[in-house]
């Protein structure tokens, strides 16, 4: 094993004895691929009593969020939705719909937009706010789900077959544009490290104070 692999796996043998982390949480902390994980963690099983409480405390969580959820109301359509009529939109109307929505709120604020900066680039734009930041922004179509919710997806493909979640340095905020209800969700990576996909809040909804403010 190379000796950089060999401190990783140390590394992450210790976060399991020491911290008692579990494959999840210890994949945030790593990025170390569960299945990996789960082939150096097979001696090291956490404890009974350990795994009770973080399946309660997973639970309770899960619990929380439905009832958030429940609470909310469904978006309203918007009149753009109600004339699409009963047309299906292709894979390219959706990525165009929603860059097209994005760059007027860009413009409204005033923020000028470029393409990547970067051959193969993951992030669609690099914008330069009032102030002269410049950040990197990722524009997603969010589908609506079987409950009326918006979902943004967050996958982005690894450049074969497999798709992944994005790393770090890959985009600064990403933005989560709802054709539906015309309504866009702005996240920092922060927000959003590590998901498959998110379920965007109420208090997300148009905050691009959160690129205006860095």
């Amino acid at each position: 094993m190379p000796k950089d692999l060999s401190s990783v796996k140390a590394k992450v043998i210790q976060l399991r004895v020491k911290k008692h982390l579990s494959l999840r949480e210890i994949h945030q902390q790593t990025g170390v691929p569960k299945g990996t994980l789960s082939n150096w963690l097979k001696p090291y099983p956490l404890p009974e009593e350990i795994r009770e409480v973080k399946q309660a405390v997973a639970y309770e969580k899960l619990q929380n969020y439905i009832k958030t959820v429940r609470k909310r109301q469904r978006p309203t359509e918007s009149k753009f939705h109600k004339a699409l009529g009963d047309q299906e939109l292709t894979t390219y109307q959706k990525s165009s719909i929603a860059e097209a929505a994005v760059l007027f709120r860009l413009a409204l604020h005033r923020f000028k937009v470029y393409g990547s900066l970067f051959d193969g680039g993951t992030a669609d734009w690099v914008v330069e706010s009032p102030s002269g930041k410049h950040l990197k922004l990722q524009v997603k179509f969010a589908r609506i789900d079987n409950r009326g919710m918006p979902i943004i997806p967050l996958l982005c493909s690894d450049g074969r077959t497999k798709f992944r979640c994005y790393r770090e340095e890959e985009f600064d905020f990403v933005v989560g544009y709802c054709f539906f209800s015309d309504t866009a969700y702005v996240l920092s990576f922060e927000e959003v490290k590590g998901k498959t996909c998110h379920v965007p809040q109420e208090q997300d909804e148009e905050r691009w104070d959160k690129l205006l403010n860095l």
